[in-house]
């Protein structure tokens, strides 16, 4: 769990980023300078922020300059639109943190009616952050090395996050955009996730940075399910 001593590392890469984004075209010396981060951490949240598309370097051939990022993948723009709304947002943010679920489950869950968290879960699919998650035998494949056993009812249709990219796009634009969104008590318990995943993984000295949430999602599901319930 996150303690006093713990780095909340979300809000050092969100800060480093607004600083980035209001004073574009400095070199790592100068932003390690400005923001009192030691160069060593510094260059690792960069390299981070870089993965996600967030920053981009420029070399004038003395130094590197850096730049906040000003391209919005179409992707993003799909997920931004999403969670500016309550119900497709906690639809969408339960679905991430889960291993799959099923119509039945999201609308028991977040108490919502069945009819609008099908009509939702359609337009996630067609955009592509979502896909159906197929029984087969009992047994569904979450599509993160993880399978578990359950037996659909009836015509019962059990869903999953589409890809590993689709975290890391949501955690990139709550870095840029978080004190813009609104669903504010929902936003907040995403990155109080992420936060936790973070801590595990400095703990832990997980360096992967492609597999670093897929590593611990089932650990913390029980921490985050209360906060998405009405």
């Amino acid at each position: 769990m996150i303690n006093d001593k713990n780095i909340l590392v979300f809000d050092v890469r969100q800060k480093i980023y607004e600083f980035i984004s209001r004073n574009p075209g400095l070199h790592h010396i100068e932003i390690s300078r400005k923001l009192k981060i030691p160069n060593t951490t510094l260059y690792y949240h960069i390299t981070f922020l870089k993965k996600l598309g967030l920053i981009t370097e420029k070399n004038d051939g003395k130094y590197k300059r850096i730049y906040a990022s000003i391209d919005i993948d179409p992707k993003e723009k799909e997920i931004i639109n999403l969670i500016r709304k309550e119900v497709p947002c906690r639809i969408f943010l339960h679905i991430l943190f889960s291993i799959s679920c099923s119509q039945i489950e999201l609308s028991k869950e977040l108490e919502i009616h069945p009819a609008s968290v099908s009509y939702h879960l359609k337009k996630m699919v067609e955009i592509g952050i979502i896909e159906e998650a197929p029984s087969k035998n009992g047994i569904i494949d979450a599509n993160i090395g993880k399978y578990i056993s359950c037996e659909p009812v009836g015509r019962e249709i059990f869903y999953r996050r589409k890809n590993q990219k689709i975290i890391n796009t949501v955690y990139g634009i709550l870095i840029k955009y978080k004190k813009n969104l609104p669903n504010k008590k929902i936003i907040n318990s995403y990155i109080n996730y992420l936060k936790e995943v973070d801590n595990y993984i400095s703990t832990k000295k997980i360096d992967n940075v492609d597999d670093r949430f897929d590593s611990i999602i089932e650990t913390l599901q029980d921490l985050i399910k209360p906060f998405f319930c009405a």
